[in-house]
């Protein structure tokens, strides 16, 4: 199973920490949504109005997964991601239904189509986090020509659809947004967008959230 990672778990050491036996395959776009920092302090996706889909032909990639190649690009809103292969067994889902809150209606699972740019090399995510972000050079790719997009169908991604309110960021949060957009950048998201569309959420905020702590943590003393 393919699973689409927008916030936090764009961080390998992270990912590597959660589902160790978890591969990145590459970036990946999912149309059709937004991002934001939510009312919890956490990053979340927002679906809006209804986004022309790309026209594909079908790629047979194995692993459980439906893939196409484009034919055409999709248009709108967009959020731009990491995609990781989930072991088989079904251990790392479990462990990011925990992690996402899926029990306490944090977030929600949903299945949806990405379009992903494979990377040359898709491997375990310890081997890129111990390369410093270079591409480990092994043989072979599983999800067809880096330079040719697909869109996957059935892509696991965590959302939430009840907690919708725009946010300050946790500060413990922010910090671990910085090392998964540092990835992110250099695995192939284009600056632009963490730029213009996550960074700001992440800056602008943080006083907020750190003025909103320390009132939190007067009143607790008073």
């Amino acid at each position: 199973m393919l699973y689409f990672a927008y916030g936090s778990n764009m961080a390998l050491a992270q990912m590597n920490r959660r589902c160790p036996g978890s591969k990145f395959v590459g970036r990946g776009i999912l149309y059709g949504y937004r991002w934001q920092i939510n009312e919890r302090g956490y990053a979340n996706v927002v679906k809006v109005e209804d986004t022309a889909k790309a026209g594909s032909t079908k790629l047979d990639t194995g692993g459980g997964t439906t893939a196409h190649h484009k034919t055409s690009a999709p248009t709108g809103p967009s959020v731009h991601g990491l995609v990781y292969e989930l072991d088989g067994a079904g251990e790392d889902e479990a462990k990011l239904d925990v992690y996402e809150g899926v029990r306490t209606s944090a977030y929600q699972k949903m299945y949806v189509d990405v379009v992903v740019y494979s990377s040359t090399y898709p491997e375990y995510v310890a081997a890129y986090e111990a390369s410093g972000h270079s591409v480990p050079q092994f043989a072979g790719t599983k999800y067809g020509d880096p330079s040719k997009p697909t869109t996957a169908e059935g892509v696991l991604v965590y959302l939430s659809d009840r907690y919708i309110t725009p946010g300050a960021p946790k500060l413990e949060y922010v910090n671990r947004m910085k090392a998964g957009m540092w990835d992110a950048y250099h695995l192939g998201v284009p600056v632009d967008y963490l730029e213009r569309d996550l960074i700001p959420h992440l800056e602008n905020n943080r006083e907020k959230a750190s003025s909103l702590a320390s009132k939190n943590t007067k009143k607790e003393k008073n």
